[in-house]
């Protein structure tokens, strides 16, 4: 990583998904943290999202699930 100031994140999730993610970095061959950044930075794409933090993360969640196991599989 670029020497860039890192933040932390305690991300809570339910027990199934994390073993979900857990397993989808396992098989990449990264870490969960890896595999989260990966995606987060594949699906910001800069649009206004709504000025609710309650509906940001519901929107930034639905797109890590699409990413992660797609649309049928919820």
């Amino acid at each position: 990583m670029s020497e860039q100031e890192i933040k932390t994140l305690n991300l809570r999730m339910p027990v199934e998904l994390h073993a979900r993610c857990k397993e989808r970095a396992r098989m990449e061959g990264v870490s969960l943290n890896t595999l989260i950044l990966k995606i987060l930075n594949e699906y910001d794409d800069g649009e206004d999202l709504p000025k609710n933090a309650e509906e940001r993360l519901i929107r930034r969640i639905q797109r890590i699930e699409k990413a992660l196991f797609g649309e049928n599989d919820k």
